[in-house]
């Protein structure tokens, strides 16, 4: 018997079983050290095996390799030794598998036996593994996924059978309940990509009963990040795929986000094979990330990556990013601008260049401008343009916009005109853009620039996104505010006149009539009585004006429209002090909002809303015209109404509310909680969450009613179909409730009233599966109103706190009227263990729900409603301990002020 460490001499020697058996235990113990001898032993097991072969023993070889790869499979996987043998059993079979694939390109006699007994031995051990793929012990199962994985990556070829006995197994366990044996599945599933591939039939068939659509299940509906992760990196990238993956850019886990980035997309390759939506998506995702690591694997993929692609050409890049469209681009090439400043240096915005832009240069000069003047580089500012030469430049683009205008019905087609002014019109927006930043210290260049947007405002029909920024630009080289308010008053007089002179007055009878019965039917006609009432004795002077405006088109009353917004927007003086925009009231809101076109009508109330923000006279007035749109209009007008009652309220607080002739609070509390439960309009509802936040946040409204409804809300499985809500309220309760303690105590005292609510809305859903169960319910409320989450709270605030004195007392009073529920009952007691209760003030109230709780304790057992299980009576005890030992400690004190009061006396 041989009994020295295996060598090509003694292996000749081998004659008997035992021989083979201590061979291959010598081979299996010298690769546990290290893989730096594994290639040596390799070797000697392939001398083993076909010394086995020699002498009919091959099948004793196969056995006794599959009893000592039991000994591996069950070391735990911390154990690196278990992985040098594993890596030792793979590289062997790899072994065997380039000598069957060199066996198969020739036709020898003595290859083909060593085929046959390679073969045996593969089929051998692959069935042996699967024989553990079941086991109970998660070692053995995860040790099995482990080795078949590096088989299947180190086998050429494979029988059918096996192949599908093996795929079958893996992706079972990609269930597995443990996080470890999927992983491991993970990667021996992705091996199977390759020969799916090449398939002809699941080509055809596209991701479906592949291997690929395992993995892309497992990337979006595995519960552990390194598994999606080992799924996210082994999905092959091809078109058909690369839409899973990069939705990994929205993952819970940073580093599989980061991964996208810095790893995903370098593999892709090059980023133009990417639909437009796709690279935008990407770039909102990665560039508004909260984790830092995220952001910067984003910015040195679009900085370095991307542009690199595009041989450095960033014109070429913001072309790529679609920039008339984007919403990102803006801040993306900024990002640029700021990790590759050598483009800073590089760039000369002269003349000739601002007279040649496209829609790219334009967009161009807007961010290097603005760089450039946030970092005050002033040898760049000085190198730009004079503002004379650029309100020349700027008054070049308004023309060309009017010739495209007019040439819509001459030689160019239709289409190519309308891409050529939404190409203009983008290229004069981002002028104005500068312009509103721009140096016009020159009286020459401000005065210039001046006249010219005023006279573009007068004939240039403007889009409205440029009419709000010639407004912007206006209002900062105007004198002041009065004159700048004037001169809107007088563009928008000239506008409506011209309008008017061109009608006859036959004409203007008849547009009176049909104006009269449109407004009687809309939902404003009892407004306009209201007004019309305000508004004496100088009603029939009003009357007259709006019967003139009413003669305006709509296209001149819109536009007009715009202009007022988009001076009301930038204007803070008092509405009374300004008679220029009383006037614009009085002749073109109020008419506007009695226009049957919902489109003038809407545009009215936004006019109306910002009118209100400058007097609070005027906002206590049009509350019950808001309160009417919201209740009475189509959605567009409820939207429109609801966002200007919210911004009024924050503007002028609640002290409009209640007054003489004024809408009361509780219309208002009405209105918001009818807004708020109205999940057929989501919108709706959405802005009623984050304006109600808002209120609450800056304390201007304290109503418990109201915010319990949010909390409602928040609990309500109905919320999961408005994400925005849904993100707005999950959002807006911490943040509300750790700013104060007051904010925690209001919480607090609706504990009760939520409680009992959220379960009777339970009892009546139909589907009980989308519910959250009570045990959340009550860690949610107890983490809201636990003292010390409270931002910047000191020790002594925290034991002062009777907040959660007042939830255990609200926790009382619902088991109170829900005592026949057991499982209300026991959550309620098992949460009072989990409040932060100190030496509170509140001793009195807790000493009333320690009495309440031991009534309800008699009740449940006097009536036998059911028996309280172990840990629900040491959760009742454990609080009467606390409140017993409140009542000693407070004794203690009384008595100690007795006795320094009765020491005080005698010394006196």
């Amino acid at each position: 018997m041989v009994t020295a460490a295996p060598t090509f001499k003694s292996i000749q020697k081998i004659s008997e079983v035992e021989d083979i058996t201590y061979a291959l235990q010598q081979v299996f113990q010298s690769s546990q050290t290290s893989i730096a001898t594994h290639r040596k032993q390799i070797v000697i097991l392939k001398h083993i095996q076909v010394r086995a072969h020699e002498l009919n023993l091959e099948s004793w070889f196969n056995v006794t390799f599959c009893k000592l790869v039991n000994k591996v499979l069950i070391v735990k996987r911390t154990e690196s030794v278990a992985d040098r043998v594993i890596k030792l059993i793979a590289g062997f079979v790899l072994s065997v598998s380039d000598v069957l694939k060199e066996s198969q390109a020739e036709d020898e006699n003595a290859n083909k036996e060593l085929e046959v007994v390679f073969e045996e031995f593969i089929d051998h051990l692959v069935r042996h593994l699967m024989k553990g793929i079941d086991a109970k012990d998660k070692n053995v199962r995860y040790r099995v996924c482990q080795l078949l994985g590096l088989l299947m990556r180190s086998l050429n070829s494979i029988d059918e059978d096996l192949f599908e006995l093996i795929s079958d197994s893996m992706y079972q366990k990609l269930f597995d309940k443990e996080p470890t044996v999927r992983l491991q599945a993970v990667h021996a599933v992705a091996c199977f990509q390759a020969d799916e591939n090449d398939n002809d039939q699941n080509l055809e068939e596209g991701l479906a009963n592949t291997a690929t659509e395992r993995l892309v299940f497992v990337i979006q509906n595995d519960t552990n990040s390194e598994v999606r992760r080992a799924a996210l990196l082994n999905l092959e990238k091809t078109p058909e795929t690369f839409l899973y993956l990069l939705e990994r850019a929205r993952d819970v886990n940073p580093v599989n986000r980061r991964l996208v980035y810095s790893r995903i997309m370098k593999e892709i390759g090059d980023f133009r094979i990417l639909e437009y939506s796709v690279r935008e998506a990407l770039l909102t995702y990665g560039l508004h990330d909260r984790d830092d690591s995220v952001q910067k694997a984003c910015v040195q993929m679009l900085s370095y990556q991307w542009l690199d692609t595009l041989n450095g050409d960033i014109l070429e890049l913001i072309e790529r990013l679609h920039v008339t469209e984007s919403e990102i681009a803006e801040h993306a090439i900024k990002v640029v601008l700021k990790t590759r400043p050598e483009y800073i240096t590089k760039m000369k915005m002269n003349i000739q260049v601002l007279e040649s832009l496209t829609a790219e240069s334009a967009f161009l000069f807007k961010v290097y401008f603005t760089y450039i003047n946030e970092q005050n580089m002033i040898d760049k500012l000085e190198e730009l343009p004079e503002s004379l030469t650029f309100s020349r430049v700027l008054s070049k683009y308004f023309n060309a916009r009017l010739k495209i205008m007019e040439g819509f019905n001459a030689n160019t087609t239709e289409e190519q005109a309308i891409a050529d002014l939404k190409e203009m019109n983008f290229v004069i927006d981002k002028l104005l853009e500068v312009s509103t930043d721009y140096d016009f210290s020159d009286e020459i260049g401000r005065r210039s620039l001046l006249q010219l947007l005023r006279s573009s405002l007068s004939s240039h029909n403007l889009q409205e996104s440029s009419i709000k920024l010639v407004m912007r630009t206006l209002s900062k080289l105007s004198v002041n505010e009065r004159d700048f308010c004037q001169m809107v008053a007088e563009i928008i007089d000239d506008l409506t006149s011209i309008e008017t002179h061109q009608k006859t007055m036959v004409q203007n009878g008849d547009n009176q009539e049909d104006s009269k019965d449109a407004s009687g039917d809309s939902f404003v006609s009892a407004v306009s009585d209201v007004d019309d009432e305000d508004m004496d004795p100088e009603a029939t002077a009003t009357k007259t004006k709006e019967n003139e405006t009413h003669t305006v088109s709509s296209e001149v009353m819109l536009y007009a429209l715009q202009i007022a917004q988009g001076t009301l927007m930038v204007t803070h003086s008092n509405l009374n002090e300004n008679i220029s925009l009383m006037s614009l009231i009085d002749s073109l809101i109020h008419p506007a909002i009695k226009q049957s076109e919902n489109v003038i009508r809407n545009l009215g109330l936004s006019c109306l809303g910002l009118c209100c923000l400058l007097d609070k006279q005027l906002a206590i007035d049009s509350l019950f015209l808001f309160g009417l749109c919201v209740t009475q209009g189509v959605d567009s007008i409820k939207l429109t109404g609801l966002k200007a009652i919210f911004d009024i309220l924050s503007t002028h607080g609640i002290s409009i509310l209640d007054t003489e002739g004024g809408i009361d609070s509780l219309s208002i509390a009405k209105l918001f909680y009818k807004s708020l439960k109205d999940f057929k309009r989501p919108e709706l509802q959405a802005i009623s969450g984050e304006g109600l936040f808002k209120l609450f946040l800056a304390d201007i409204i304290t109503d418990d009613d109201l915010f319990e409804t949010i909390l409602l809300t928040y609990f309500n499985p109905s919320i999961n179909e408005n994400e925005t809500l849904k993100q707005c309220i999950s959002f807006g309760i911490p943040v509300y409730a750790y700013s104060s303690t007051v904010h925690q105590q209001r919480i607090s005292r609706v504990v009760a009233d939520t409680l009992k609510r959220t379960m009777k809305s339970y009892d009546e859903l139909e589907d009980k599966s989308k519910a959250i169960s009570l045990n959340t319910i009550l860690q949610q409320l107890i983490h809201w109103t636990d003292p010390r989450n409270v931002i910047g709270i000191s020790e002594e605030d925290i034991s002062a706190s009777g907040t959660h004195a007042e939830f255990a007392s609200q926790l009382v009073q619902a088991m109170e009227s829900m005592t026949d529920s057991k499982t209300f009952v026991k959550s309620c007691i098992l949460a009072l263990p989990r409040l932060h209760l100190t030496n509170t003030k509140e001793i009195t109230l807790l000493k009333q729900a320690a009495q309440n709780l031991r009534e309800i304790a008699l009740t449940v057992e006097g009536e036998g409603l059911y028996k309280m299980d172990i840990p629900t009576v040491n959760a009742i005890n454990k609080f009467y301990s606390f409140v017993d030992s409140l009542r000693d400690e407070k004794k203690e004190e009384e008595e100690q002020i007795s006795e320094e009061h009765d020491f005080q006396s005698n010394v006196e």
